[in-house]
């Protein structure tokens, strides 16, 4: 073995491999150079500050010792050489899983490869076999045709010569024959035995004694059999095409339709119902002997040319009258009027709307002639707000608006009459109450709501301390029209409706009320509640409570119903 040293200056390759011994022998040596020239700030990377130059390290080769130098993990003598290290091992690694990557690849495709030529072998095989089989019944069919036909040909006596087949009976074989071989052929499955069997011929085998007459005779009758099943299906069905034509001409025949001749007998008073449509009207009148059939009176309706419609209402008729004159009297009718319909609950300005609608006056003109003082109500009162009565009215079409409002005001104060209630005052309050009962309660719960109340409007009740606290209040005061409202809503002072802030009544009514109101109003009934709240507004569930521990308990019931459904509840 032999060492080089390199000349002075001259660096070692970094990727001259090293072994362990030879390693540590280099640094011992240059560990002594650097004590012999400790004084000179010797580095390693270039000269001394005194101008001297180290002694070069002699160069070690892997051949001086027998021990191997971990060449996968050499050691770096510099910081770029370490560098240069990690790069190359990164590449090393980058490089080796590409090419595992590769032959994964590779693997994968071989395995498909493979599979999908055994698939297609295996389906060769099988497509082989099938047509294998195929032809064997194909032949073992044929051989059986060709038996029978020698069966049939056979003689019943003995003689020294067959019989020959009939020319008919020879047609009919064939014919069957030929049937057999296109089944086959259409049916490579092998299931064509099982599934044509008949057609095939197999019931002849077990009648080759049964003379080939008996057997044409036997299929005659088979097919007379089925032509007279198939005769019959068709002329029931042509019959009942027949019964259904004659019931459709005789209901809506071409001959015109069973009228009177007019002008008509005795009178008849008829309603027409609110939302009732043409053709119950045009039945009931048929139904009363008004008309002589539904189908003249709609005919002579779609015949008017008037663009009239036919008003809700009382209608005076003639028994037997003609079509025509039957819709024209309830046209003429809905000529000479306005109908108007007041529902319980709309407040007086929705009640103007309606009128508006109905008659064509200007709002305005309404509310102008809706002076409180004119119609009688008391001091306190400032609109006709409560005094509205619910129903349906039928004004003269030249109607002012003052006379409207008289005939919508003067049935509450005859109700009001009637109920006992004739103060001027009492009246107001008894109108109040109903409206509020109208806007929180269902109708049955009226006069126990009306009780519940006269209980929270008692100064001194352990519960309210004589606050009404009535949302329908509050939520007419915001001029509104939802379920719930804010804290921020809630605590409003200025809002005078709001009963949650002051205490009694509100200043008025908040509605038109109906007739079970004013009665529930006038006649409340005794208990010991102070709280009910509706638990669910589609069923009308209420709850009442005597406490407001267990309101609130009601209330969160009512909370989360409204959760579930903020469309109802207005959220």
């Amino acid at each position: 073995m032999t060492r080089e040293t390199p000349p002075p200056g001259e660096g070692q390759s970094s990727d001259q491999p090293l072994t362990r011994r030879a390693l540590r022998r280099a640094r011992q040596q240059q560990s002594q150079s650097s004590s012999e020239f400790s004084g000179t700030g010797y580095r390693h990377s270039g000269a001394s500050s005194s101008g001297a130059v180290p002694p070069p390290v002699p160069a070690v080769t892997e051949s001086d010792s027998d021990v191997p130098f971990d060449q996968e993990n050499p050691q770096p003598r510099s910081r770029r050489e370490a560098r240069l290290m990690e790069e190359r091992r990164r590449e090393r690694g980058s490089l080796f899983d590409q090419e595992q990557i590769e032959r994964e690849h590779k693997r994968a495709d071989d395995e498909r490869r493979a599979a999908e030529a055994k698939a297609r072998a295996e389906a060769a095989a099988r497509a082989a076999e099938e047509q294998r089989r195929a032809h064997r019944e194909k032949d073992r069919i044929l051989q059986h045709i060709r038996e029978q036909n020698a069966a049939w040909a056979m003689p019943k006596v003995e003689t020294e010569e067959a019989t020959p087949l009939p020319e008919e009976q020879l047609a009919e074989t064939e014919a069957y024959q030929t049937e057999a071989i296109e089944i086959i052929e259409a049916n490579k499955s092998g299931t064509v035995v099982d599934e044509h069997r008949d057609l095939l011929g197999y019931q002849t085998i077990e009648l080759a004694d049964t003379p080939a007459e008996e057997l044409l005779a036997n299929r005659r009758r088979k097919n007379r059999k089925k032509t007279l099943v198939l005769l019959t299906s068709l002329g029931v069905f042509a019959l009942a095409i027949v019964v259904v034509a004659m019931f459709i001409s005789n209901v809506m025949g071409d001959a015109a339709p069973k009228d009177f001749p007019g002008p008509g007998g005795e009178q008849v008073d008829f309603t027409v119902q609110q939302g009732e449509g043409t053709i119950s009207i045009a039945n009931r009148l048929t139904e009363e002997g008004v008309v002589a059939s539904t189908r003249a009176f709609m005919d002579a309706l779609s015949t008017n040319t008037s663009d009239r419609e036919i008003q809700p209402g009382e209608y005076q008729m003639r028994s037997e009258m003609k079509a025509s004159d039957a819709v024209d009297r309830l046209l003429e009718e809905a000529d000479k009027v306005h109908y108007i319909a007041i529902r319980p609950g709309l407040r007086v300005s929705e009640v103007y709307k309606e009128i508006s609608e109905s008659t064509g006056l200007s709002e305005d003109d309404i509310t102008a002639a809706a002076k409180p003082a004119d119609f009688g109500l008391p001091a306190d009162a400032e609109t006709l707000e409560g005094y509205i009565r619910p129903g349906e009215y039928r004004v003269p079409v030249d109607a002012k608006p003052k006379d409207i409002l008289k005939d919508m005001t003067a049935p509450t104060f005859k109700a009001l009459e009637e109920l006992g209630v004739t103060d001027p005052e009492e009246q107001y309050r008894a109108l109040t109450i109903a409206s509020i009962l109208v806007g929180e309660a269902n109708p049955e719960d009226y006069p126990k709501v009306a009780g519940i109340i006269e209980n929270r409007l008692k100064p001194n009740n352990p519960q309210t301390n004589g606050y009404l606290q009535i949302d329908a209040t509050v939520i007419y005061g915001l001029d509104v029209r939802r379920l719930q409202f804010t804290n921020e809503e809630k605590a409003d002072k200025s809002n005078p409706y709001n009963s949650y802030a002051h205490k009694g009544l509100p200043p008025g009514p908040i509605g038109a009320p109906s007739q079970k109101a004013l009665e529930a109003a006038a006649n409340p009934e005794e208990n010991d509640f102070y709280y009910w709240v509706t638990t669910n507004i589609e069923t009308g569930e209420t709850k009442f409570a005597k406490t407001y521990a267990e309101h609130n308990r009601y209330k969160a019931e009512y909370d989360e119903y409204c959760k579930d459904n903020p469309d109802i509840c207005g959220n």
